[in-house]
């Protein structure tokens, strides 16, 4: 049985077991056992590799009571500013004062070299709502219109750009790509802000821009947690699902209050499932499971389907064939790195000291 932990976790246990090992090892000879017998009773002792791998990884796995409270914590926060978003007019301040936060404590986590599961959703938080504030900064006094929408969105691309170039500097396979897709951005936001949302190629330009930032932000997520050495792929999976429950915080119209407050209320119970879950394989369920559900929902809320003139056939099939195509999409943007994790994987640590 193989230990399912991070890199460096992995070490640090395969080196205890070895200094375990090693001390009962001379604590037999100590005592006189036969050397015929020393090798046979010290496995005796340990147990047997599958047991001991076992609750490894639980132990590293299942995230304790206080990280899982810790992780529920933004989405808790995301309740009370969706709530002050629709019942106070001056809810800005609130949103700032979680924005600056989480990105204070998010960023005290990334310089320590730490990658607690609950960083997860405190990043994505700190993320969604710094892209929020930018649209209620660029909005006001102004009323809202399409072109102010635009023009919020490009510079919130932009400073993705900025983080997701800064963040794979570090990382020196990534740094060409990085390079490459901020190009793109920029192009995409010039055409924008020079010629607003009319014209196919203009069009184009939007849905390029977009495209790109959703690359960045799975790359970004994948050099964060998942290549870092005391992070791993459901984390950065975890972080991803979290920044889609957050996704609509940014600007969010009457319509969508409901689909927003059952997708951060989706997004916390999968972040929970996961965090709690024994082994790997649970927690890609628990993924999958929060993406279908939350796919189902975008569905269910979609106007169009709320259409009561429509024959209920017709109502079905749109609701189903709506929820595929949102479970397509969103599981090729949040559950991209389990599967690169999984394509990627050469041979794992087994659990075997020699």
């Amino acid at each position: 049985m193989l230990l399912d932990i991070p890199p460096a976790e992995k070490s640090e246990v395969l080196r205890e077991l070895q200094s375990h090992m090693a001390d009962i090892w001379d604590e037999l000879v100590a005592s006189g056992t036969p050397a015929s017998k020393v090798e046979i009773e010290t496995e005796r002792r340990m147990g047997s590799p599958q047991d001991v791998a076992f609750r490894i990884n639980a132990a590293h796995n299942i995230a304790s009571w206080k990280s899982v409270l810790l992780t529920v914590l933004p989405f808790l926060a995301a309740f009370l500013l969706l709530f002050l978003q629709k019942t106070h007019q001056h809810w800005i301040w609130p949103l700032a004062a979680t924005c600056v936060i989480t990105s204070v404590v998010s960023i005290r986590e990334l310089i320590r070299g730490r990658r607690p599961i609950w960083l997860s959703s405190w990043l994505a938080i700190a993320m969604a709502t710094a892209v929020s504030l930018v649209y209620q900064v660029v909005k006001y006094p102004a009323n809202p219109s399409v072109i102010v929408e635009l023009k919020a969105a490009v510079i919130s691309g932009l400073g993705l750009s900025v983080i997701f170039l800064t963040s794979a500097i570090a990382v020196r396979k990534w740094q060409l790509a990085a390079g490459i897709l901020c190009g793109i951005y920029l192009i995409c936001a010039f055409a924008v802000l020079r010629n607003g949302s009319t014209g196919t190629a203009n069009f184009m330009a939007i849905v390029t821009g977009m495209i790109t930032q959703l690359v960045m932000l799975v790359i970004f997520a994948r050099i964060i947690f998942e290549l870092h050495a005391y992070g791993n792929a459901i984390r950065a999976s975890l972080f991803l699902l979290s920044l889609a429950g957050f996704a609509y915080l940014t600007y969010i119209k009457p319509w969508q209050f409901g689909s927003t407050a059952v997708d951060i209320l989706l997004a916390a119970v999968t972040a929970v499932w996961v965090a709690r879950a024994r082994n790997r394989n649970l927690k890609v369920r628990a993924l999958t499971i929060g993406v279908f559900l939350m796919a189902v929902v975008g569905a269910l809320f979609d106007q169009n389907l709320m259409n009561k003139e429509r024959y209920f056939i017709l109502i079905i099939m749109s609701l189903v064939f709506s929820t595929i195509t949102s479970f397509f999409f969103s599981s090729l943007f949040i559950l991209i790195p389990v599967w690169c994790e999984n394509w990627g994987k050469q041979a794992d640590t087994p659990l075997a000291i020699e």
